[in-house]
């Protein structure tokens, strides 16, 4: 029996059998535009196929990709928790959550498809996928406390539109994600064409057709509805008709276009040093791990540790949850301890701790606070040398997970450098972390500066061209080692004039909209060129 007779005559079982593996590999941690795109292809004919015939398949179809996606992270799951069965338990039910997001919007676009009047542009038709895919994702992590963890927006394999970030955040990478499914989809379904013209040969001249377990596959894409029929006795069977290989063709090529800026853009960072850039010198303060009888608190730690690197750095940086206060009192004592760091050394440092989450409230240092006395809040103040301003600000996470796909249209000024400390519990999530951290520093157009002081975990300065390898990748242990690394930010030439913020900076989700408005409408007009050059060639003959 050939793949394509396999596929059409047994599709639940061929559909199934390819999700799980492809889901597997998708759906890590850090997900790649290649592996999602082909799983997201093969759930547009699966998707096609079962709500067409039996719907009651979306519950296995959400299970397998469930199970797919805590296979693809199940180291990182089974140590989130104490218990390694709770945080299977965990991993399997925010699997089948992110797989049903996934699938409204498979779900809408066949509506669209089968419902959607003739009247209706084929281009349409074909680009609403991938703009109703963006659209999901931007809806369902803008309210979601850990963001694009667990997403399926790839992390890598991007290079080709990473200038997008700037422009669109996450969703112009998610619509190209969608857009070359939708090809792929529409790729395999001629390739499935041939078996179904061979079926239906078979019902010509044998007048046989297979039984409904063995129906020709439905094909997703056609200008009118999603499958024809073909009579045969009292019974009509399904064959799919021609496919929108013209929109499909102009979605192709507007996804090849996209990548054209990529390879006029530099990938290389700023150079340290040069007429329109100036030096930074940053540090991430790892001290050695401390053991249990050491006479050294943490704080005193961190505050040696961060002198033995200040005179190399402008900027020190201090991990999440570096050291612990039980009371407001306490975390005033240690700012003016590192102050005094701070200002022997001109540098600026991030301290940052956790606290109980009572403090800063009115009675926060009695006995007995509550049930708040008893929750843990992580928060980093900036510490600058400047005696009339001691402490720049002081923030506080609000997140279990720092959601990075909030944009800042009300930030003042554009950003060069943003700090971000993190102690993540395995290597995957700290690369994901990391990631999503330099996400952020390609929409901003800033450098992040990356301070991780989990076990195994990556460290560095990513963003603004840089990329998901960053300036200086160190794998540091538990405890680590503390790096100094020196980079490029734009220089004005002293002028007073700020560098201007980036478009997803300035306009957040509307620029990301007005990306999917002109996608769809330049994807129109190509299409209408399409059928007058077709229609005078079929006049000329």
């Amino acid at each position: 029996m050939s793949l394509q007779r396999l596929a059409t005559s047994h599709p639940y079982l061929t559909y199934n059998a390819l999700a799980l593996p492809l889901s597997w590999v998708a759906l890590s941690s850090t997900p790649s535009v290649p592996s999602v795109s082909l799983l997201l292809g093969v759930l547009i004919l699966q998707t096609t196929t079962i709500l067409n015939r039996d719907p009651r398949q979306i519950i296995f179809l959400i299970l397998n990709l469930a199970l797919g996606s805590t296979l693809a992270n199940l180291s990182a799951s089974t140590t989130a928790l104490s218990s390694p069965a709770s945080s299977l338990i965990i991993s399997l039910v925010r699997g089948a959550v992110f797989s049903f997001f996934a699938f409204i919007p498979l779900a809408i676009r066949h509506t669209i498809t089968r419902q959607a009047s003739t009247t209706v542009s084929p281009w349409l038709k074909t680009a609403a996928f991938p703009t109703i895919w963006a659209v999901s994702w931007m809806l369902i992590t803008s309210s979601n406390p850990v963001g694009r963890i667990g997403s399926w927006t790839p992390l890598t394999g991007d290079e080709g539109y990473r200038w997008l970030r700037e422009y669109t955040g996450f969703a112009g990478i998610d619509f190209v994600v969608a857009g070359w499914a939708e090809v792929i989809a529409g790729l395999a379904g001629l390739w499935l064409q041939g078996s179904a013209d061979e079926d239906v040969e078979e019902v010509h001249h044998t007048g046989h057709a297979h039984s409904d377990e063995e129906a020709l596959i439905d094909h997703p894409h056609n200008g009118a509805g999603e499958y024809g029929a073909i009579q045969n006795g009292n019974q009509q069977h399904p064959v799919p008709p021609r496919p929108r290989s013209k929109s499909t063709l102009i979605l192709a090529i507007s996804l090849g276009l996209l990548s054209v800026p990529s390879y006029l853009i530099s990938p290389l960072p700023l150079p340290v040093y040069s007429e329109s850039t100036t030096p930074v010198s940053v540090a991430c303060v790892l001290p050695p791990h401390r053991s249990p009888d050491s006479p050294k608190t943490p704080l005193e730690l961190f505050i040696a540790e961060t002198r033995a690197v200040a005179p190399r750095a402008k900027i020190v940086l201090w991990p999440e949850s570096a050291v612990s206060f039980r009371t407001s009192t306490e975390r005033k004592q240690a700012i003016e301890l590192v102050r005094n760091t701070t200002q022997g050394n001109k540098v600026w440092i991030g301290m940052s701790f956790e606290e109980p989450a009572n403090n800063g409230l009115e009675g926060d240092d009695k006995h007995g606070g509550g049930h708040r006395a008893k929750l843990l809040r992580n928060g980093m103040a900036l510490i600058s040398p400047n005696p009339k301003e001691p402490v720049v600000f002081e923030y506080f996470k609000r997140n279990l997970v720092p959601n990075f796909t909030q944009p800042f249209p009300s930030l003042p000024h554009h950003p060069d450098i943003i700090l971000a400390p993190a102690r993540t519990w395995h290597p995957a999530i700290g690369l994901a972390m990391a990631s999503l951290a330099s996400a952020r520093g390609d929409e901003l157009g800033a450098s992040v500066l990356w301070c991780d002081g989990g076990s195994g975990a990556v460290n560095g300065v990513y963003g603004y061209g840089r990329g998901n390898r960053g300036l200086l990748i160190e794998e540091v242990g538990n405890g680590g080692k503390s790096w100094v690394a020196t980079f490029g930010v734009p220089y004005n030439g002293g002028k007073d004039e700020e560098r201007p913020k980036t478009a997803y900076a300035s306009a957040g989700g509307s620029a990301a909209f007005t990306f999917l408005a002109t996608i769809l409408g330049v994807g129109w007009g190509a299409e209408k060129i399409f059928e007058r050059l077709s229609g005078g060639l079929e006049d000329e003959e």
